[in-house]
């Protein structure tokens, strides 16, 4: 059926005109409305261009070379002027070469003039388009990540090609050209027949929903710099779902872009894989179809991949609760240290709780990459490289700050993609899989990047080769709780004694940047001497919502409900008494406030507030499947804190200092300032 658009008619208001000396006016005399326009034949000869390397339509034997228009295309052709458009669509009456004649029998032009045309293949994708400057046109394009494997095709649809004309070809031609490529293999040896699925995996994004820009400067350019978040999302992988066979050609179809390497996942019947990976650059041209050439697969299919170990496995929920933990820097002789540090820092997380309580819900994977150097990167502080390692996944920060740590989150992301069993098998999307990034370097430091659709990476160094290490407590606090005008107060004695000082390790930046920020997705706690007035937290109301455990207002904080039922939950457990309502957090020392005094935001603890405990189960229960229940939480609930509810006694807060053991022995202790807040990226 032809799509047809009408221009908006603007309508003519006309003034009444009455006579003073007239008791009833006029009738006014309205126009009459132009004659719509009359259905007519028009023909239009398409022409795929020479350029074109993709086949419009494949034939039955699947080869690729063979480009050509077949009896029953349709192609929706756009007839603009200026904002206007009318869409009709055309239709191949005969096919088998690069030229064919496309008629539409009930073709309607609503307007006259220079106009220009535009024309999609194929007509049922297309969406509609927007005006750009000059003559450009943007054409909507919705590319699934997940398509139907086809054995010597492509999935319905997913050729998409393009042409444009500055006017209305008459008698002339419209030269298409294809959007997408293709990327082709021939699959072979006896696992052929097993395979259920087959996942490409590139640096770049290669699906989703994007704009392609068709105007006389670039037909058919995907514009990569409008990706959007709709149906599909962007995506830097492919699946392939369906029947495979032994001998059978196979094409994922992507958007065009030059990936750092690339890996191919095959999944059988039962979730277990086979994994294909090469550093080659994958050049995905325009129009082009990259060749692969010929895979085998034997029978080895394995339940993970080759250098991932799944450290734990869940028995409970519906659903499995994914975190991956890399390594960067880690040089192919250091493979069994990073192993070693990842064991340490998931065994601290799992004994902290409420992590402890509900670990039987979560699936953790060990995920080894080799680099070619160890220590990060060194940074002058504002993000320039001053000392550069080839690693793995480009982690660094500078030599004296830490505030500008990052790595290439995009090669993060693709890597667990790539190599999570949960995210192949469906059963967990790639933003709920939270990451945990160790850094071989004894450098201090430590950093979440939090992006908006719930992505999480906490990177965290090796410091000081494991050596103990201390957080202090600031110098000074908010005067008064409720009032930010009372301004601040020096920190005494008294204070240090009711909050005790904890002394603990690199894996204690982990906790704090891991579990608390990337899983929890809470904000700091801490504070510096600035502070605002200003009451909202945009992170608050993000897609997925971050830093629910600070409040930007003393009254009806979110935590009321805890601090509603104090008195009660006193009478359970006295424990709860810590629950109240202190100014500073969220590193504002006035007009923000947290829910206790200490907790693992502040100085890296093994210990959650009872609200912060409160949001990671709720977050827990939610992706493993299970329901929150209020009364559930306080039954299953561990209140201690292990340093005010244990012998450890205090030392003071900065410098490097001496402190007691429990044990009674002495000795000195790197004491380290608070890190660097989250960095929030938005991200669709």
């Amino acid at each position: 059926m032809a799509m047809k658009t009408r221009p908006f008619i603007l309508s003519i208001a006309f003034a009444i005109l009455a006579s003073c000396t007239q008791a009833v006016p006029e009738t006014p005399v309205v126009p009459q409305a132009p004659e719509a326009p009359v259905p007519i034949h028009k023909e239009i000869h398409a022409v795929l261009d020479g350029g074109t390397r993709t086949s419009v339509s494949m034939n039955d034997a699947g080869t690729h070379a063979d480009v050509l228009w077949n009896a029953g295309d349709q192609i929706a052709v756009i007839a603009t002027n200026g904002n206007d458009f009318n869409a009709n669509n055309f239709t191949a009456t005969a096919g088998g070469s690069k030229e064919a004649d496309f008629s539409c029998d009930d073709y309607i032009l609503y307007f006259s003039g220079d106009h220009s045309i535009l024309a999609y293949y194929p007509a049922d994708q297309f969406f509609g388009f927007s005006k750009g400057s000059g003559d450009d046109y943007y054409l909507n394009l919705d590319l699934s990540p997940v398509q139907t494997a086809v054995k010597g095709s492509v999935d319905s649809g997913l050729n998409v090609a393009v042409a444009y004309s500055d006017q209305d070809p008459g008698d002339a031609s419209l030269h298409f050209k294809n959007v997408l490529s293709l990327v082709h293999f021939t699959l072979d040896g006896p696992g052929a027949s097993s395979v259920t699925k087959a996942v490409l995996q590139t640096s770049f994004i290669c699906a989703g929903d994007a704009v392609i820009n068709v105007g006389p400067g670039g037909i058919g350019t995907v514009d990569t710099r409008y990706v959007y978040d709709f149906s599909y999302g962007a995506s830097r992988s492919v699946t392939l779902e369906g029947t495979f066979e032994k001998g059978g050609d196979y094409y994922f179809a992507i958007i065009p872009g030059v990936s750092d390497g690339f890996s191919i996942t095959f999944v059988d019947g039962s979730g277990q894989f086979i994994f294909k990976s090469t550093d080659i650059t994958l050049n995905a041209g325009r129009s082009r179809i990259i060749e692969l050439g010929t895979i085998t697969l034997d029978n080895s299919f394995s339940p993970t991949l080759p250098g991932v170990e799944r450290y734990m496995t869940h028995t409970q929920g519906t659903k499995p609760v994914a975190i991956a933990v890399l390594g960067d820097a880690f040089t192919a002789s250091e493979q069994d240290l990073f192993t070693t540090l990842a064991h340490s820092a998931v065994d601290k997380l799992f004994d902290t709780p409420p992590f402890s309580t509900y670990k039987d819900r979560f699936n953790v994977y060990i995920m080894s990459a080799v680099s070619n150097q160890s220590g990060g990167s060194v940074t002058d502080g504002q993000g320039n490289i001053t000392e550069a390692h080839d690693t793995y996944f480009k982690s660094r920060w500078g030599a004296t700050s830490y505030d500008d740590m990052t790595a290439d989150f995009d090669k993060v992301y693709s890597f667990v993609e790539s190599r999570c069993n949960d995210v192949a098998d469906g059963s967990v999307p790639i933003e709920d899989v939270t990451v945990l990034l160790i850094i071989n370097d004894s450098r201090y430091a430590g950093r979440c990047t939090m992006f908006s659709n719930g992505q999480a990476v906490a990177m965290v160094p090796y410091t000081n080769n494991g050596g103990d290490i201390g957080w202090g407590f600031s110098q000074f606090i908010a005067a008064s709780d409720s009032d930010p005008a009372a301004g601040v107060r020096a920190v005494t004695e008294a204070d240090i004694q009711e909050i005790g000082y904890y002394v603990g390790n690199w894996v204690n930046t982990a906790l704090h940047e891991f579990g608390g920020h990337a899983f929890g997705r809470f904000a700091d706690e801490y504070w510096y001497g600035s502070y605002t007035t200003d009451p909202t937290i945009p992170q608050q109301s993000w897609q997925v919502p971050a830093a629910l455990n600070i409040s930007g207002t003393y009254n009806n904080v979110p935590w009321q409900l805890l601090l509603d039922n104090r008195d009660a939950l006193m009478q359970k457990d006295p424990h709860y008494g810590r629950i109240g309502v202190f100014q500073g957090a969220g590193t504002y020392v006035l007009y923000r406030w947290r829910s206790e005094m200490i907790s693992c935001m502040i100085d890296n603890r093994d210990y959650f507030s009872a609200w912060q405990r409160y949001l990671l189960v709720k977050r827990i229960l939610e992706l493993s499947g299970g329901a929150f229940d209020y009364q559930s939480f306080l039954d299953n609930d561990v209140t201690t804190d292990p340093v005010r509810d244990s012998p450890l006694l205090n030392a003071p807060a900065s410098g490097m200092q001496d402190t007691i053991n429990p044990g009674g022995r002495v000795k000195p202790v790197l004491c380290y300032p608070p890190l660097a807040p989250p960095a929030y990226v938005e991200r669709r």
